[in-house]
């Protein structure tokens, strides 16, 4: 099969989006999330993989209807995702202001305001960019890490789209970290995904209820830069603003700057991934994970 030129593929993502946010939103929302409910029939590696991380969410209780039910809902949330991360750009100020009422926000303003920097462990759950935004407009801006794409002038797409929101994106470098300690301990705002070990050699940790590996990056920055560690997550389609998106950000973890490195980052992480459990929990569906995240998801 002829490789789809890197322009070519650029140019979809640009003139999709362009188009998506000349549509009206609320048709082309539910449409797309009815036609990500066929997904699965058309990708079935994918749909196997997402089946096994619903089996671990739901639990050994969950029958076969309910587990595909989930993995349905999860490709249509995907689906939905993209089409909304389009839309929001065309949102006024003050829309996108109403669009999301956040439970616990003074877990990052009280830090924050007094001077202390906070780090936010993310999920791939519900429409992150979307709290973003909210959280840029609301005075807070977050700062975030991307991996750089292989398609030529796509990362940078990405990258100009998350900054028009309000998100300052960091392409992952060895000076990544450098940088986002600064940040930190100039009583910044940093978020970082780390539901999947993406470039390996994480901390080993049991996620529900199954040994892997999470980046250990959310822990080692609070920990070296003594700022405070939260984790968030972001739902749609539950009650919150005017649209419906719902954020909510768990009470600060305690973190022990007495105790030596590598022993509180290997607990830090632990702790990440049990808050991580309960937020993906809420909303099996809203969690956009598609690819292998236990070493048994890659035994057939």
């Amino acid at each position: 099969m002829a490789k789809i030129p890197p322009s070519m593929v650029r140019n979809g993502y640009v003139y999709g989006a362009k188009l998506i946010r000349k549509l009206p939103n609320n048709i082309l929302s539910k449409g797309v999330y009815n036609l990500g409910k066929l997904a699965p029939d058309f990708l079935p590696s994918k749909h196997d993989i997402v089946a096994k991380h619903m089996r671990r969410v739901l639990g050994e209780s969950a029958g076969e209807k309910e587990v595909e039910k989930y993995v349905k809902e999860a490709f249509a949330s995907y689906a939905k995702y993209w089409i909304e991360g389009a839309q929001v750009l065309t949102w006024p100020a003050d829309k996108l202001e109403r669009a999301l009422v956040c439970e616990g926000f003074s877990n990052i303003t009280e830090a924050v305001d007094s001077g202390q920097g906070v780090v936010v462990a993310l999920a791939h759950l519900g429409n992150w960019e979307v709290g973003g935004a909210w959280l840029a407009r609301k005075g807070y801006p977050m700062w975030t890490v991307a991996e750089v794409l292989e398609t030529e002038g796509l990362f940078e797409f990405f990258v100009e789209q998350r900054e028009l929101l309000g998100l300052k994106i960091l392409p992952l470098a060895k000076d990544t970290g450098t940088i986002l300690a600064k940040h930190l301990k100039e009583a910044g705002v940093v978020g970082l995904l780390c539901d999947r070990d993406i470039q390996g050699g994480g901390i080993e940790v049991e996620f529900f209820g199954e040994k892997t590996t999470l980046p250990p990056g959310p822990a080692m920055l609070a920990y070296r830069c003594k700022a405070r560690l939260v984790t968030a997550g972001i739902y749609t389609g539950q009650a919150g603003g005017e649209t419906g998106y719902l954020a909510v950000v768990n009470d600060p973890i305690e973190i022990n700057f007495g105790a030596k490195l590598r022993d509180e980052v290997n607990r830090l992480t632990q702790v990440i991934a049990k808050e991580l459990e309960g937020l993906i929990s809420r909303a099996p569906s809203e969690w956009h994970l598609f690819q292998p995240n236990w070493p048994s998801d890659s035994i057939s």
